[in-house]
Parts: structure tokens; C-alpha cells; sequence
């Protein structure tokens, strides 16, 4: 069982990686927010799984690793912990195109500091119910958290492309959260055999399945062209946020994927030409990211193909 369970840490640890690779990219393409903190929320996970990963492998041979075990325990844990405990929420905020309220983000990092902080406790006193305890509001209030931030804003969004891969993970949550939540309150009322309670298979197959959905959205945004790159900008954005002709070239090389520096190449301006050009789009069109943009170029096309109709 043990090495079957390592086999899953490492499937674990590759897929993390990968997501991180990708997102990373698509950050550095983009310039989108929400590519960087999954890219962040992956590092997290991943430092978890090398934890789970090193006290699987101290099981399984023969020399005293208890020592190494508790020092990777006591550095690797709270520094995952605290990277997912603060990306989910941002990450969920920037999937929809919102900013995350200052309040919130503060009260999230305090939250999460004082989960953090209870680790050497349950270290100290080995109780299986405080360790629960941290598990259930840590990780699983976090995940909640976002997943309804996500559910809330749902309706909002006018990206297909956006809305489908929420969808996927939304449908996640739904298949595999509540398994995970009985799983382990069936450990305090000793539902399951003791000897696969060390076994986090719900962890596990959550993370194998949530890369997975990572990887194909992110690839899939990666290679997919939009509907946007294959519109004209309507004259009626044009004209309504008084966008110059300078601006809407950068629009349309914005909406076909280029960063800063491949328009500035593009256009023959410096990329902190582009970056003020940007700003100035930005502020005219009341919005703070690409993705907003292009939702909003969006819904000018489907306010014109609404009037067209009647």
C-alpha cells in the first residue's frame, strides 16, 4: 500500500509541475493575474505532496528518518499551507475578473496565519482531532471559500471559454469535496480501518483531478484562438470610451495574445509606451485586466448582434 501510495505522490508532484510550467507561460504571454496565482497555488500543493511524499518513503525503507521526516514536517508544511490558504481566494477573485475586496484579503491572511500557527501544536500533542481540525479550517474552508466565490459570480461572466472551465471546477468540488469531508469525520468515529486513515485518498485523487483540469483549460486556452481575435472592434466601443487609433491597435494585439514587449516590437514603440497605452484603455473602459476587456468588447459585439436581430 505504501508503494502504490508513492507512486501517487510522485503522479502528484509531476502534475503539479506541469501546471506550474504552463501557467508560468501563460502568465508571461498574457499578463493575466489569475495564471500567476495558480501558477503559486501549484508551488503550494506541491510543497504539501513532497511532505506527504518524504513521510511515505520514511514508511517504506528500513533507516531512521524521523529526524529528516519532522524538519521537512515543520518547513515544507506551513509555507505550502500559507501559499494556498492565500491563492485560492485570489485566484478565484481573478478567474472571475474581480478584484478581491481589501477587507476580505485581510481578514483571509490573518485567518490563515492563525491556522498556520497551530501546526506545532498538533506536532507536540500528536492528536489526530486538532490535526483534523486544522485540515477541515484549513484547506477544506479555503477551497469552499473559492469555489463560492466562483459560483457567485458565475452568471456575470460572458466568456464561454471562461464560463465551460469554471464549470469543470465547480463540478469538482461537487463530485469530491463532500467524499473528502466524510472521509475524515469517519475518522473520529472510527468509520474506516485505522490502517488507511494515514492515507489521504481524497487529497490525492483532488489534486491528480484538479491538475488535470489545470493543464487541459490552460492548453486549451493556450492554443485555442478566441472569438475576439477573429472580430473587428466594433465603432460603437471605439466611439463610447473614446479609444485612439493608437489605442485600438494595442486592443487588437492585446486580444490575439501578445505581452507588452511583442507589441511594442509590433508597433515600433517601447514596451513602456505600450504599458501607458494600456493604462489609458484601462481607465477609459472602467476595467483592470485583459480578460475583463475582452468581456467587455464582448458585450458591446452581443449588444450590436441584439440590436441587429431586431
Amino acid at each position: 500500500m505504501n508503494h502504490f501510495t508513492m507512486i501517487l505522490y510522485v503522479f502528484c508532484c509531476i502534475a503539479c509541475s506541469a501546471t506550474i510550467l504552463i501557467a508560468g507561460l501563460l502568465y508571461r504571454k498574457f499578463g493575466h493575474k489569475a495564471f500567476k496565482y495558480l501558477s503559486l497555488l501549484m508551488v503550494g500543493a506541491m510543497l504539501l505532496m513532497l511532505v506527504e511524499a518524504v513521510s511515505t518513503y520514511s514508511s517504506i525503507v528500513t533507516a531512521d528518518m524521523e529526524t529528516f521526516k519532522l524538519r521537512v514536517y515543520l518547513t515544507l508544511n506551513p509555507v505550502g499551507e500559507m501559499i494556498q490558504f492565500l491563492m485560492f481566494p485570489a485566484l478565484a477573485f481573478a478567474a472571475v475578473g474581480k478584484k478581491f475586496p481589501v477587507k476580505l484579503s485581510i481578514m483571509s491572511k490573518i485567518y490563515a496565519l492563525a491556522i498556520v500557527t497551530t501546526l506545532p501544536i498538533a506536532v507536540i500533542t500528536g492528536n489526530s482531532a486538532i490535526q483534523l481540525a486544522r485540515e477541515f479550517f484549513g484547506q477544506t474552508v479555503f477551497h469552499m471559500y473559492a469555489y463560492i466565490v466562483i459560483l457567485t459570480n458565475y452568471r456575470s461572466i460572458t466568456n464561454k471559454a471562461l464560463k465551460k472551465a469554471l464549470k469543470s471546477y465547480l463540478i469538482l468540488a461537487l463530485v469530491v469535496l463532500p467524499p473528502a469531508i466524510i472521509y475524515q469525520s469517519g475518522i473520529l468515529n472510527s468509520l474506516i480501518h485505522k490502517n488507511y486513515l494515514e492515507i489521504p485518498f481524497p487529497y490525492i485523487i483532488y489534486c491528480l483531478l484538479f491538475n488535470i483540469l489545470c493543464i487541459a483549460n490552460t492548453f486549451r486556452y493556450l492554443f485555442t484562438p478566441t472569438d475576439q481575435e477573429e472580430r473587428d472592434i466594433s465603432e460603437q466601443f471605439i466611439l463610447q470610451n473614446h479609444i485612439t487609433s493608437r489605442e485600438k491597435e494595442i486592443i487588437e494585439l492585446m486580444l490575439k495574445g501578445y505581452n507588452n514587449q511583442q507589441i511594442g516590437k509590433t508597433l515600433f514603440i517601447s514596451a513602456k509606451t505600450v504599458k501607458n497605452h494600456i493604462y489609458s484603455i484601462y481607465r477609459k473602459t472602467q476595467v483592470q485586466n485583459r480578460m475583463q476587456l475582452a468581456n467587455c468588447i464582448n458585450h458591446y459585439h452581443s449588444f450590436i448582434k441584439i440590436n441587429n436581430l431586431g
